[in-house]
């Protein structure tokens, strides 16, 4: 069928004398005419790749058309009915939400100050325990061979203001590091980044107030977990932050939402354009 479409698109296109030249396939009283196919070849193609692309489109075209004609025909006057409401339904939820989205991206105020978090996550606290363990660490992989390894491991444990300009003057001799402490993070994501950890008990880990020091067969390493946050304890807020501007974004979307849908109300009944009969 495709390529009985193909040849009747081209003797179409050259024959004009039965058939407007512009007409390309017809279902039924429907035509399908040039226009509609010619964004469908790019430049530079040959002929044998337009005439696939051509036939492929007037074969999916055609298709669908018949299943509609055919369902036309069989469908109840119910269904029908039924069937029109929804697309009418659709199409006017889809023009009232892409008219409020751009009311609100006009119009809502993005600005959330750090006192606005804040007073948020203090009056919810209770809906933020921790469901997985929190973590400031820092750590450090150095190769097998790595010559200063408890020099290292000194500065690493004491990590004084000197002793963090040496670490981090060393860091391209480190196979990979991560030192800042004063982030929490998701334990297991530290076990990911250090799969060495897997093999030592969790609660051991996290219980260990000292310095670490493993080895397996890609090095060393070094692990100083400085602070433990543990299954259903408060969440910090600096943990969730993201999480609550996202909240508080939402409600004042859905606040201005409302008003506009009231004022719309309002000013229609203001300018006789809204009225209730009793």
């Amino acid at each position: 069928m495709r390529y009985a479409i193909i040849i009747i698109f081209f003797a179409l296109v050259a024959c004009g004398n039965k058939q407007d030249a512009s007409v390309i396939a017809r279902v039924n009283d429907v035509y399908l005419f040039k226009e509609d196919v010619e964004g469908l070849i790019e430049t530079n193609t040959t002929k044998a790749d337009s005439a696939a692309v051509v036939g492929n489109f007037v074969t999916e075209w055609a298709t669908k058309r018949l299943f509609l004609d055919r369902a036309e025909e069989n469908l109840t006057e119910a269904e029908k009915k039924g069937l029109d409401k929804l697309v009418s339904d659709y199409k006017n939820s889809l023009y009232t939400k892409v008219y409020k989205d751009a009311l609100v991206a006009k119009t809502l105020d993005t600005v959330i100050t750090t006192q606005e978090l804040e007073a948020y996550y203090n009056k919810n606290k209770r809906n933020f325990n921790l469901n997985k363990e929190l973590v400031k660490v820092r750590y450090l992989h150095l190769d097998k061979s790595f010559s200063e390894i408890a020099a290292t491991r000194r500065s690493f444990s004491r990590f004084n203001d000197e002793d963090k300009r040496q670490i981090n003057d060393m860091k391209f001799a480190y196979k990979a590091s991560s030192l800042n402490d004063s982030v929490w993070v998701e334990f297991d994501q530290i076990i990911r980044k250090v799969p060495v950890l897997r093999n030592k008990k969790r609660e051991e880990i996290l219980k260990n107030e000292g310095l670490l020091q493993l080895k397996d067969s890609l090095g060393v390493y070094l692990i100083k977990i400085e602070e433990v946050l543990y299954r259903n304890e408060r969440a910090p807020l600096s943990y969730i932050e993201s999480m609550i501007r996202q909240i508080i974004h939402n409600k004042r979307r859905l606040a201005l939402v409302k008003k506009l849908e009231k004022d719309i109300t309002k000013d229609a009944i203001k300018n006789e354009q809204f009225e209730i009969y009793n």
